[in-house]
């Protein structure tokens, strides 16, 4: 089970990278170098978030992108809503075979509290609260 994927991961570390620079306009080949990220994967995944409302693209010589939003205002769960539709963990592996048990399921009752701690916690978790830990 993978929580956060690929594409939210490289997400969070190049919005982090873009709150670090505070402002500044920053190519795609930067960010790819200091995570260490594939420059076309990433390229796609700034599309994808500047098409979401968090960052701004800039055109030109000196084009790139910068943040749209407040590092504050930029929470995990809002990225993994983005790349991943969000976080479930309580999806059934029988789900597509009609579990007639689904109802009354012990397990996914328990993995949906899990779930909305975890869900709770992505929000709460923003761009910003890494400024620090790095």
């Amino acid at each position: 089970m993978s929580l956060i994927n690929r594409n939210t991961d490289y997400a969070i570390r190049a919005l982090v990278q873009l709150a670090q620079k505070k402002g500044k306009v920053v190519a795609v080949a930067q960010l790819a170098k200091a995570e260490k990220m594939p420059q076309p994967f990433l390229r796609r995944i700034m599309q994808v978030l500047c098409q979401n409302g968090l960052v701004v693209s800039h055109q030109g010589k000196k084009g790139g992108f910068s943040l749209r939003k407040k590092p504050a205002e930029i929470s995990l769960g809002e990225i993994a809503r983005v790349f991943q539709g969000g976080v479930d963990i309580s999806q059934c592996l029988f789900r597509n075979f009609g579990c007639h048990n689904r109802q009354n399921c012990f397990l996914r009752k328990r993995l949906k509290k899990i779930e909305k701690i975890v869900v709770s916690e992505l929000e709460r978790t923003n761009i910003a609260s890494f400024l620090t830990e790095r």
